[in-house]
């Protein structure tokens, strides 16, 4: 299926119910996977954009087999006088479309895409073979499908290489508990973030820790020719406390009455001779 060219930067999602509901997708599924594709745009702007700055109109609605809608993206209007932000829809639109090429024909890692995206991408296609038999992703020019081949891609995408056991820094934003415990740690240099999951005994301290600087412990996950994680099973959380600036100390001490330093410490010296 293809958007009408007039819906320009358009997004059509294509859904197709399994054998035991006669092909008809069901409200709860086509609501979730609507859920999974707004949160891989979202990324996909923050990525592009530092912030998300769209949001989406529903421009199509069909509920026959297969179920499909069709939506475009609009500049927030709290940010449409800003220049930077005009072509929004189409860097976003074009970004998260080649992302999604890359994965399902060329089985690429993705450049400069955080471990948040590829598992928003990730979801996408979560619901295959239980919620939805068939699926795809449209615009204007390109089909790609949510099948088994971008299953497996994307799972080889999360797939580390080798592991180890260690730390690492990072500040952590926020945490979700929708899909498991998870949380992405953004450190200073490295990859854009490292996702982080953890079990329910350190819920409490990662929820204080959230918005602050921490060290993570537990098993690293790394990619091929990688020599920073993208994964951690996190056992350990610690917090890292920002020391207090230095504070310059003045010396205000009478002796020096205004002489050089040499001459006062020698007239000093003098004194107790």
């Amino acid at each position: 299926m293809k958007v009408r060219s007039e819906n320009k930067n358009a997004i059509t999602l294509c859904l197709e119910g399994v054998d035991t509901d006669r092909k008809q997708i069901r409200l709860d599924d086509f609501l979730a996977e609507l859920h999974a594709l707004r949160d891989a745009l979202s990324c996909v702007d923050r990525e592009a954009n530092g912030k998300v700055t769209l949001y989406y109109r529903i421009i199509d609605l069909s509920h026959s087999s297969p179920a499909t809608v069709t939506i475009q993206p609009v500049v927030k209007e709290s940010l449409r006088r800003d220049a930077k932000y005009r072509n929004s829809p189409a860097v976003v639109h074009n970004r998260f479309f080649d992302s999604l090429h890359s994965i399902r024909f060329k089985n690429d890692r993705i450049e400069n895409t955080s471990e948040q995206t590829i598992d928003a991408f990730k979801e996408l296609i979560s619901g295959l073979g239980t919620a939805y038999s068939s699926g795809a992703i449209c615009n204007d020019g390109a089909k790609v499908p949510l099948d088994a081949e971008m299953s497996e891609n994307v799972d080889n995408l999360i797939k580390p290489v080798f592991v180890s056991r260690g730390s690492v820094m990072g500040q952590l934003l926020s945490i979700s508990f929708a899909r498991g415990s998870k949380f992405y740690l953004y450190p200073k240099i490295g990859p854009a973030s490292i996702a982080c999951i953890f079990g329910a005994g350190i819920e409490r301290q990662a929820m204080r820790c959230v918005k602050r600087n921490v060290r993570v412990f537990g098993e690293k996950q790394f990619r091929p020719n990688s020599g920073l994680p993208f994964r951690v099973n996190v056992t350990k959380i610690e917090e890292l406390k920002t020391p207090r600036a230095f504070v310059k100390l003045e010396d205000n001490r009478a002796i020096y009455n205004g002489l050089p330093a040499h001459e006062s410490i020698e007239k000093d010296r003098n004194e107790w001779g």
